[in-house]
């Protein structure tokens, strides 16, 4: 926390967390602008993202979400930055293709960002795969989706009025694209 005697440890304004099945415990700190990795002996074993981070540096991150081969997302304005469990620097995703997203949702199958209405997929390869306009997909009364989870081959989509269950859009088309020549 913010009263930590040393600066590296300290942390303000968290936004979201994300545990690695290691037992690390990763902090977007919003304050600070970073993300924290703490060990499962509770110590700050790093940081990164932040000031001096190159290509990786943060500008506002909101949410992080640990998804296939343990690479972390960070929902970070207008694109996606990826690390590994260790903190490096990997890529970005979505960089122009967002204006705006929302949300963030990350498994063994790969990414899904929110935008708006739209879903964008991207598989465990971090490719864009699919972009599914929800309010065509899913019959509700264009209420705000304020966020995605996926559970047993279902999509369970939070709007401002309900949730609301569908079949998990990625089934179908990955199926799809294993069956083409």
């Amino acid at each position: 926390t913010r009263d930590e005697d040393a600066p590296y440890t300290r942390f303000g304004f968290p936004t979201d967390v994300a545990l690695s099945r290691l037992g690390d415990l990763f902090i977007c700190d919003a304050e600070n602008i970073r993300i924290l990795k703490v060990n499962r002996f509770d110590q700050v074993e790093t940081f990164f993202g932040g000031f001096g981070g190159g290509k990786g540096r943060l500008q506002n991150p909101t949410q992080l979400e640990i998804g296939p081969f343990d690479h972390l997302y960070v929902l970070d304005e207008d694109r996606i930055v990826v690390f590994d469990a260790f903190g490096n620097y990997l890529k970005q995703l979505g960089k122009g293709l967002f204006s705006a997203p929302g949300g963030l949702f990350a498994d063994e199958r790969g990414v899904v960002v929110l935008q708006s209405d739209t879903l964008f997929f991207f598989d465990s390869t971090e490719r864009l795969f699919l972009r599914w306009p929800v309010a065509e997909s899913v019959s509700f009364l264009g209420e705000e989706i304020r966020a995605v989870t996926f559970g047993g081959g279902r999509l369970h989509v939070l709007a401002s009025d309900g949730v609301y269950i569908v079949d998990d859009p990625r089934v179908a088309e990955l199926d799809k694209e294993d069956k083409s020549p």
